[in-house]
């Protein structure tokens, strides 16, 4: 390690030292001036300096950092450094290096007494709130003094939720474990349902984005935030937020006495409430309820208040305390009430009965009684004021009731509470904490004794409580605060001895007061509360006060900090130790107590600075050491202190290390990943990653190391991509990095890579050596350090190794420490400072002992043993000693064992360790062995996937956290349970099974306590049969609770609700028990007797009309001993679930919980059993029966056994809901619906058919969902639509009998609001329970006393029912034994009538054609409770009619009527349509426009055109002309897309993409049809029909009708295109319309399709095609069958004309895009619409154009004869117009192209080689080819191949002849193949060096072999022969393309040529290196003429010239517009090549 020394400065001038070393401690003997003057051995201060730790002292800044997450806690800018108030914003946001995400946002200003400003601030990431993040800037005099808080950094989070927040509530709802919440109660007065706010939260390092909900709970009493996480949904953490008074010893009780209190006065009534304080001061009474919406005013009639019945006094006490406590914030500290605002106070006395404590209720303050055995009333003074000073907390600090937080918000209420009493009763008050309450006199906490009362006074000292119980643990602040106060001296826990001198409360308080406000935040630390409270004292009293050291020796007398000292302890480091370069600058940065003032530096080289923090620059050479001088100012005692570092900073010239031999480049062009941080030692460096290629720091970054140590590492490469990265060290210093143990660290996958890197015995010392750092991306390999890297870099760092001297420091590791009997462990040694010999011990094993470094041990005995190493070298032995290290247990099949309580263990499946499990299994097992946390390591892990699954709970049963479910081969993982408990099932069915699994486990042993037992009543007189609540109030030490009622009836849950069903006295008796034993409390419950209920009248008869309200009376009697309480009963809906099949993880968990959460009264069983039986029984009782979401493994033939009894459930009334899965025959088996699936789909939007339907109420009649939904097709014709998507059914269901059987297409695997309700009415429904709040009892409950009486409003609410007569009944519970359930009928008849309502009041019909007709919808509604009878519906116009006469319309239904308008004249006709009914007369007017028709004419209605071949062309104009008299419109074609079993919805979307790219002018519409009319009406007017991809059977599609309309629409014009899948090839082979068979499916781009006709519509702009599309292949035998695209003759793309239309197939799936499928389908729809055509043929027909009468068109026809062969072409050029007459005219087209020929060629090259294919593409059959390859070689082949020897461009020329003439064409081609040739210097001489290279670009391999058993990789390798001889060279090269080749060269070795030797030194290169500047300086003798070349490192020649040199020639070259590196220079003489590497910095 580094000598690094600290001395006396006594002399500047020189200093001698002498150093002992003694066992490898160095110790210094004396320090001698050149005066002689003799210093003592150095003795000063060797305590650690407190800014040593978190502390850096940055240029002008005192920071102190976040040690867990390197932010900042407190910054403190120079006293020289000023920084404007004004300017805070900015400033803050720079010194946290907030990026653009961050906002800092204001919160509150405040100013103190001493003048001092204090900003509070929040934080927000992308708008989102850092939660519990807050910063305070404190100013003073417009200058910033300080500033600190608290914050997390954030990299990267996603901020969109993936949780629903109604989802995220009921989480927090479920954690919660409450039974009534404060929301349910009384919303007029009561908070509402938490609405969750969006935060971002950091726990145990890890940031989430999460909802926080504040739930106020009455059953059990809790307030508290729930923080859900927004993306997973799991419980992050929870914050209590009551504050309470925690009671644990025994106290008396003391009145304040005759008070002066304010109260308020109102006609001669006084108030307990006063306004005078803030808002004012209020008190009232809750009677002994806990429901604080039921207080009661305090009132008095003479404002003298002395009420003492039952404890009356106690309440004036609280408005007292109130008082008192605002008063001394106020008049100490200017402090407005709690919150600083003047916000009211509100006293809430008398909760609960017999409840033992107080608590702050986050805006009030709520107080018990106590138990009038142990404790009164809990509102003594210091109560009063510490619940109170919680609220100062909130509204401050805000403290998180927390772990060390917590205890310090505790305090900080204890030390007010004390600081209030002591100024209201100065003579009187104590630093004890509630002994006024304690009936014994004993108070439950003190200030100056904590032991006293079991709390620590000492932090982590006795009594300091490991949990962080924060009662206990504010014992440690409560004892600095009273030493602070008062003094005292004694030695604490740890043995600190202290002596203290006081300041007095009121100076402690103001100190307090100060830090609490001002300076902590939410997870504030005893550190932080110390660090602070110095902060402040300095602040109020100054620096080096008596204050300032009291404060500090008081924190160290609790064991926090160090005793305060002013002494100057001096420190520091510098950037850098190490520079190659002169000048260079070195940064120092001083880490000095802070104490310190003023600096002397020396440098080492005659220089000295006096600033803080200096930077100083070396000019020459040398190790300098550096000596720092701090001192103290005067005030704080003048003290100075010296520290030397020696050889410290070492400055050369000489470059760094070693240069490598290598220097590897970053080979991508672009690459986004390198390394951007890289932290070892000294050495912390960013960088830009690998844009910047290789990057040498050696000369700037450097570190030093001692041989055998371990260092830590941190490499940082974010990027696109995971990278792997690799540390080398050139321990050898040979510059190579190929030594496989120069690698010292490796790190995988990852963007931050941290470890170790293990020092080894150096071979060179004290030399600098290079560290090199390469990384690349995640599945690249650095073969070596040299290798080069694809899309990382390299950087080069400088380490230098200094020897050892220190002793070993003994470790070891293994990789297993749990292993069964019998096994080997391997021991691999770890130890440090290089040990030369070890000696091992191993009790138990065999051997017993070893003496080799990494032994292997067998252990044959089951237990827990331990391991010793001890090792030795030339410095000293060192021994570890592991205990309990090896268990070797036996291993457990956890289908044999249950359950096991040991800390460590190996489990297996049933089939042990080599077999397979069973089948049919179902296994479970726990451990639970009272551990803080429990790992789970799976070795192996092979089931049947998705059958055969295994499930691990962190908890004792499956409601623990599901922490793993898998089944499948799963690489080995592990797990960890922080509840101490892991509950493992596992499941297998009968089919396959599979070797299984194996796992090992190991546990965290935790140090706890007994617990303390204790619990509270809500009512210890009970009526009978209601529910008492109990409220658990035992320590956090308890884990397990056992209660017993002293009814024979025993609970465990932690807040049992118990009903007792019997009189008298129950003892109730509470066990709170955890690992380490169990306390026990009781508590007598005196019952009362039972109540006796009459009620009058018995029944009652009334008539309504529809829509109406009335009020009945009830009067209700209780005519027993004992209180009655009733209710209204609501029958429970009794579910049955079937989990068999289920995935009950996930979607039958979320079913159930979405039912639950709407339906409160739902009785809710469970089965799984594929058994008929059992099931049959499970039904009896129930209403509805459930069937969730069937998964893969449900086998559908068991529905089958159902059938029968599922028939008999629903015939007796029962309903059966059914959910969505693609496993339909589940459903279909059972035979209660018939029915085939359509489709899956997560998208698009669902219709509810009938709005008023039970089903659908509360949910939107339009929605879409992200649940997977399954569209069925039902054919049962009872089948009733309730919501559906196009014609498939989403929910539907059938009434059989009784009954219903209920189909929902959900799967509810996740949260969505509709779809929730959906189940939640479908259960209401299927149990007949739907017609709920028709009566409404008030008040709903009561409590009667004996002898008492009460009349109760029954109001009676029809809404929803129709005309009739109704029995129906309402129900009372009640606490009557002998009535406890009472119904009361109740007859109601209504009367009504119809309301007949239209949706519109007029149909107006526009331009219809004269003669044609045209329609319209009204849709008519009857809003009334009767039926509607409509008997006639009239017009009085022949113009217009209707579809029906005569409707009857139900009551709440909606009918559609549909309007016809047929004119026979044209203009303007008006008629009114009545509707004749048995409600009111109704009307709406009719109106319609009538036109003449458009008549379409073509100018020219057939072409005759005739031109030579070879892309000749003409244009012929063409007219399209009006002869009618109206517009003529030509309309945009209309295609009709099946949307019908389509089951990848992908391929459809995908479909339409693909035509969308090349085709968009078409009008589309999605035809789904269920019948052959709604095939047909779709099919109506359209131009073509096309068919996706469709997976789904479509027989159930096919009938004679279908085949019938599918005929017609061909025959008349239609055009049908469908796309391959199996199901569409077999529907159109049965239809007829084709014949043949399914060949197969092909899957490879690698084929190639054959193009039949290029010159045809469907192939234009394609000439080859392959595909990675899946391909149906066809064999179409039509013998009209036209192929256009074939692949083996079998049909791709073929089309049958039938009639006037086109069959057309296309055989991709579109399952994926590319280019050519997309265009076929694009041109084949552009064709089928008769708007693509031959490619001899250009028209642009107008689409969506309007021409007005006698008007016409103007569109130009282009033919030309491009490719094609002599011959007549056809073709009809169609046009489509709103012509009724004439919808569809053509123009015949007739091209003629002659016979003359037409030369064409294509060519393909090979890039490697050079060869040329020529393929001849000429037109009209040449005879001869005579081709010139523009290399002097010709060819008469049609389709020659040529070969190319050299790169260049050559003019290819093709003539061809026929006997009709000859034709020439000629191209330019450009040849570049693969060619290497090995050039050298041409002098090579033994022993001398040789460079060989080649002009190739672009290598990117090399492998050189030079002849004498070398080789290298480099491009350009420089070589030395040591023999003369005959040598062949050979290059084996690989380029950028791919293209491989191996080239030769011989060359010959001549002797040793000295002259060349001397020659090459003539020439000098200066300065090398450059910076792309540099002169040749000639120093021979004689002239010469020299050639100049430059190359760069890839071998690129980039400066060739000739110049002539004489003696004292200087030749500038200028490089500087290339990049920087490394270039060779060649200077070629007559006789010689003379090389120089030049290296342009």
């Amino acid at each position: 390690m580094l000598n690094f020394q600290k001395i006396i400065f006594l002399s500047s001038i020189k200093f001698i030292f002498s150093i002992i070393i003694i066992k490898n401690k160095i110790w210094k003997v004396s320090i001698l001036s050149i005066f002689f003057i003799t210093v003592p051995s150095f003795s000063g201060n060797t305590q650690e300096n407190d800014y040593a730790k978190g502390n850096k002292i940055l240029e002008n800044y005192i920071v102190k950092y976040n040690t867990l997450n390197n932010t900042i806690l407190f910054i403190k800018p120079h006293k020289d450094l000023y920084i404007e108030e004004s300017e805070q914003i900015i400033w803050l946001k720079n010194i946290l290096k907030l990026t653009v995400n961050f906002d800092i946002i204001f919160s509150k200003k405040t100013t103190d007494k001493l003048g001092y400003t204090h900003y509070t601030y929040k934080i927000n990431y992308k708008g989102i709130p850092l939660e519990n993040a807050v910063y305070y800037i404190h100013c003073n005099q417009n200058k910033i003094i300080s500033a600190n808080g608290d914050f997390f950094p954030i990299e990267e989070i996603d901020i969109e939720p993936q949780v629903e927040k109604l989802t995220a509530l009921n989480k927090a709802i479920d954690a919660s474990g409450v039974k009534i919440f404060d929301w349910e109660l009384n919303h007029s007065i009561r908070e509402p349902k938490p609405e969750g706010t969006l935060v971002i939260i950091n726990t145990k390092g890890k940031t989430s984005l999460a909802y926080r909900f504040e739930i106020f709970a009455i059953n059990p009493f809790s307030r508290k935030y729930y923080y859900v996480d927004a993306h997973n949904g799991e419980i992050i953490k929870t914050r209590n937020l009551i504050q309470t008074t925690d009671v644990i010893g025994t106290a008396v009780t003391k009145y304040n006495g005759i008070k002066h209190i304010t109260t308020d006065s109102s006609s001669g009534i006084y108030t307990l409430k006063e306004s005078g304080r803030g808002e004012g001061i209020e008190t009232y009474n809750l009677n002994h309820d806990i429901f604080l919406n039921g207080a009661l005013n305090i009132t008095d009639d003479d404002n003298y208040w002395n009420d003492t019945l039952e404890n009356n006094n106690a309440i004036y006490d609280a408005h007292y305390g109130a008082e008192i406590s605002y008063d001394y914030f106020w008049e100490t500290f200017g402090r407005n009430s709690y919150d600083g605002e003047g916000s009211k106070l509100t006293n809430y006395v008398h909760f609960g009965n017999q409840y033992c404590n107080a608590f702050w209720n986050f805006n009030c303050l709520v107080y018990g009684d106590g138990d009038g055995i142990n404790y009164t009333p809990f509102t003594s003074l210091e109560i009063v004021a510490h619940e109170y000073t919680h609220g100062v907390t909130q509204h401050t600090a805000d403290l998180l009731y927390e772990q060390e937080s917590g205890a310090l918000n505790e305090s900080f209420s204890d030390i007010f509470g004390t600081t209030i009493d002591f100024f209201a009763n100065p003579n009187t008050a104590n630093f004890e904490i509630g002994e006024q309450i304690s009936i014994s006199g004993n108070p439950y906490r003190s200030m100056s004794e904590p032991n006293k009362y079991e709390c620590p006074d000492t932090y982590l000292g006795k009594f300091w409580n490991l949990n962080n119980a924060v009662h206990i643990n504010s014992g440690v602040q409560n004892y600095w605060f009273y030493l602070l106060s008062n003094g005292g001296s004694g030695i604490n826990d740890i043995g600190s001895v202290f002596a203290i001198d006081g300041i007095g409360i009121e100076k402690a308080a103001q100190i307090a007061y100060r830090t609490l406000t001002y300076y902590l935040t939410p997870n504030s630390t005893y550190a932080d509360a110390r660090f602070f409270s110095i902060i402040a004292a300095k602040e109020i009293f100054g620096t080096c006060s008596l204050e300032e050291i009291a404060v500090t020796n008081s924190w160290y007398a609790v064991g926090v900090g160090k005793k305060y000292d002013n002494t100057v302890t001096a420190d520091f480091y510098a950037s850098s130790v190490f520079k190659c370069r002169v000048p260079s600058t070195i940064e120092f940065e001083n880490n000095t107590s802070p104490i310190a003032t003023k600096f002397l530096w020396s440098f080492g080289d005659g220089t000295f600075s006096t600033e803080k923090n200096p930077a100083h620059t070396y000019t020459s050479d040398g190790t300098y050491p550096v000596c720092l001088i701090a001192s103290a100012n005067e005030l704080c005692g003048g003290d100075s202190d010296t520290i030397l570092k020696t050889k410290y900073i070492t400055i050369t010239d000489a470059g760094g290390p070693t240069p490598p031999l290598v220097k590897p480049n970053t080979l991508a062009t672009n690459p986004d990943n390198g390394i951007l941080q890289f932290k070892f030692q000294l050495i912390n460096n960013s960088s830009n990653g690998a844009k910047e290629g290789f990057e040498d720091f050696t000369c700037n970054d450097s570190t030093w190391v001692e041989e055998g140590d371990i260092k830590p590492v941190f490499i940082n490469t974010s990027g696109i991509d995971t990278s792997c990265v690799w540390v080398w060290v050139d321990f050898n210093n040979d510059g190579k990095f190929i030594d496989s143990t120069e690698l010292v660290f490796y790190s995988k996958n990852k963007n931050i890579h941290t470890g170790n890197i293990v020092i080894p015995k150096a071979i060179v010392y004290n030399k600098f050596l290079i560290l090199r750092v390469g990384s690349d991306k995640n599945g690249y390999s650095l073969i070596n350090g040299n290798t080069h890297s694809h899309f990382g870099q390299y950087e080069d760092y400088s380490i230098k190794i200094i020897p050892t001297f220190s002793a070993p420091i003994s470790d070891f590791i293994t990789k297993d420490t749990i292993i069964k009997f019998g096994d080997t462990i391997a021991f691999n040694n770890q130890s440090l400072y290089l040990p030369t010999s070890w000696e091992w011990l191993f009790p138990g094993g065999n051997p017993s002992s070893s003496l080799l470094q990494n032994p292997s041990i067998i252990y044959n005995s089951v237990g827990d043993y331990d391991v010793t190493l001890i090792t030795t070298n030339a410095f000293g032995k060192d021994t570890l000693t592991r205990k309990n290290y090896i268990h070797v247990v036996n291993p457990l099949s956890m289908c044999s064992s249950n359950s096991s309580t040991s800390s460590y263990g190996i489990l297996f499946d049933s089939g042990g360790i080599d077999g397979n499990y069973n089948k049919n299994e179902r296994c479970h097992f726990l451990i639970d062995n009272c551990s803080a946390e429990i790992t789970l390591s799976f070795t192996s892990f092979n089931t049947e996937k998705k059958y055969d699954y295994l499930n691990v709970y962190d908890g004792e049963n499956i409601n623990g956290k599901l922490l793993f479910n898998g089944s499948g081969l799963i690489n080995p993982f592990t797990l960890k349970a922080l509840s101490g408990e892991i509950f493992i099932t596992f499941h297998s069915d009968e089919y396959i099974n599979e070797p299984g699994f194996c796992a090992y486990w190991s546990s965290s042993k935790i140090n706890g306590k007994i617990p303390f037992s204790s619990f509270i009543v809500d009512n210890t007189n009970p009526p009978l049969n209601t529910p008492v609540c109990f409220m658990n109030q035992s320590d956090s030490n308890s884990n397990k609770y056992e209660w017993d009622f002293g009814d024979n009836v025993i609970s465990h849950e932690i807040n049992p609700i118990h009903l007792f069903s019997s009189s008298g006295n129950h003892q109730v008796r509470l066990i709170a028990s955890n690992c380490f034993g169990s306390d026990t409390s009781y508590k007598n419950i005196i019952v009362q007797e039972n109540p006796l209920i009459s009620y009058t009248p018995e029944n009652f008869n009334l008539s309504l009309s529809c829509n109406s309200i009335d009020t009945l009376s009830l009067t209700i009697y209780n005519k027993g001993k004992g209180d009655l309480v009733f209710e209204e009963k609501n029958d429970p809906i009794n579910l049955l679930a079937l989990t068999y099949g289920v995935d009950t993880i996930n979607t039958y968990k979320n079913t159930i919980h979405f039912i639950q959460s709407n339906l409160p009264n739902l009785q809710l069983s469970e089965i799984n059993t594929d058994n008929d039986s059992i099931l049959k029984n499970a039904l009896i009782g129930n209403d509805v029966l459930l069937i969730p979401s069937q998964q893969n493994w449900s086998k559908p033939a068991i529905f089958s056994n159902f059938a029968p009894v599922l028939l008999n459930f629903i015939n007796q009334g029962g309903s059966v809901i059914y959910c969505g899965t693609s496993n339909t025959d589940c459903i279909t088996n059972t035979g209660l619906l018939t029915s085939s699936i359509d489709a899956i789909s997560a998208t698009g939007t669902l219709y509810a058919i009938d709005e008023q339907h039970p089903i659908v109420k509360n949910i939107n009649m339009a929605f879409s969902t992200t649940l997977f939904t399954y569209y069925l097709h039902f054919t049962d014709p009872d089948i009733k639509h309730i919501i559906d998507y196009g014609y498939s059914s989403v929910v539907a269901y059938r009434e059989i009998n009784k009954g219903k059987i209920i189909y929902i297409g959900f799967d509810y695997t996740k949260f969505d609001t509709n779809t929730t309700r959906i189940i939640a009415n479908a259960v209401k429904f299927g149990a007949n329970n739907f017609y709920e709040n028709q009566f409404i009892l008030n008040p709903l409950k009561d409590t009667l006393s004996a002898g008492d009486s009460i009349k109760i409003n029954v109001i009676v609410n029809d809404s929803g029912l129709t005309a009739g007569k109704y029995e129906k009944e309402f129900q009372l519970s009640t606490n009557d034994s002998l009535h406890s359930h009472l119904i009361i009928p109740v007859t109601i008849n209504i009367s009504g009538s119809p309301n007949i309502s239209l949706t519109d009041s007029i149909i107006e019909f526009e331009n219809v054609f004269l003669n044609y007709q045209k329609a319209d919808s009204i849709f008519i509604k009857n809003k009334g409770c009767d039926t509607l009878i409509i008997n006639d519906i009239q017009c009085k116009t022949a113009y217009f009619s209707t579809n029906k006469t005569s409707l009857v319309i139900e009551p709440g239904k909606t009918t559609s009527l549909i309007v016809y308008f047929k004119p026979k004249t044209t203009g303007i006709i008006k008629d009114t349509l009545f509707f004749i009914n048995n409600d009111q007369m109704a009307s709406i007017l009719l109106s319609g426009i009538c036109i003449d028709t458009p008549i379409i004419h073509l100018s020219i209605d057939t072409f005759h055109i005739s031109i030579p071949a070879c892309s000749d062309s003409i244009t012929i104009p063409f007219y399209i002309i009006n002869k009618g008299g109206s517009e003529l419109y030509l309309p945009k074609p209309k295609v009709a897309f099946l949307d019908y079993g389509i089951y990848f919805k992908s391929y459809f979307e995908n479909t339409l993409k693909a035509i969308d790219m090349f085709y968009n002018e078409y009008n589309a519409s999605s035809l789904y049809p269920i019948s052959a009319n709604d095939l047909e009406r779709g099919l109506k007017g359209k131009d073509a029909f096309l068919i996706p991809s469709i997976e789904s059977d479509m027989s159930q599609f096919l009938n004679g009708d279908i085949n019938n309309i599918l005929h017609s629409y061909l025959s008349n014009g239609g055009n049908i295109i469908f796309c391959g899948s199996k199901a569409n090839t077999d529907f159109f082979f049965q239809t007829g319309l084709l014949t043949g068979n399914y060949e197969n499916i092909i899957m490879s781009d690698s084929i190639l399709f054959t193009t039949h006709d290029i010159t045809h519509p469907i192939s234009k702009d394609i000439e080859e095609i392959t595909s990675q599309q899946n391909t149906h292949v066809l064999n179409i035998t039509n013998s009209d069958v036209q192929k256009l695209i074939s692949f083996k003759n079998n049909d791709i793309v073929s089309y049958r004309n039938i009639g006037k239309g086109k069959l057309i197939y296309i055989a991709y799936d579109y399952s994926i895009m590319d280019i050519n499928t997309s265009r076929i389908i694009a041109n084949t729809l552009k064709w089928a619409c008769n708007k693509n055509f031959p490619s001899w043929m250009n028209v642009d027909i107008p689409t969506d154009k309007t021409i007005q009468p006698n008007d016409s068109l103007l569109v130009p026809i282009s033919f030309n004869s491009k490719k094609c062969n002599a011959g007549i072409y056809t073709y009809p050029l169609p046009f489509t117009s709103n012509d009724p007459h004439n919808l569809m005219v053509y123009a015949f087209c007739s091209l003629q192209v002659e016979q003359n020929l037409c030369a064409d060629f294509k060519y393909e090259i090979t890039a490697c080689t050079g060869d040329v294919l020529f393929t001849d593409q000429s037109i009209n059959n040449p005879l001869t080819w005579e081709w010139n390859f523009g290399d002097g070689s010709i060819s008469h082949l049609q389709h020659p191949i040529h070969t190319y020897t050299k790169k260049g461009s050559y003019t290819i020329k093709l003539i061809v002849s026929n006997q009709y003439g000859s034709d020439t064409t000629t191209s330019i081609l450009n040849i570049n193949p693969f060619y290497l040739e090995i050039e050298t210097d041409y002098a090579p001489c033994c022993g001398t060096q040789i460079y060989f290279y080649t002009d190739t670009l672009n290598l990117t391999t090399c492998l050189w072999d030079f002849g004498d058993g070398e080789t290298s990789n480099q491009k350009l390798p420089i070589h030395v022969y040591d023999s003369i001889g005959t040598y062949i060279v050979s290059l084996n090269a690989e380029n950028s393309d791919g293209c491989h080749t191996v080239a030769y060269k011989t060359i010959t070795i001549s002797p040793f040529n000295l002259n060349d030797i001397k020659q090459e030194n003539l020439f000098i290169i200066l300065p090398n290196p450059n910076n792309g500047l540099f002169t040749i300086n000639y120093n021979g003798l004689t002239s010469m003429k020299v050639n100049i070349g430059i190359r760069n490192a890839a071998g690129q020649l980039i400066l060739n010239e000739t110049a002539n040199f004489t003696r004292g020639t200087k030749k500038q070259v200028n490089i500087k517009q290339y990049t920087k590196g490394i270039y060779y220079l060649f200077l070629d003489t007559e006789n010689q090549r003379i090389i120089k590497k030049i290296s342009y910095q």
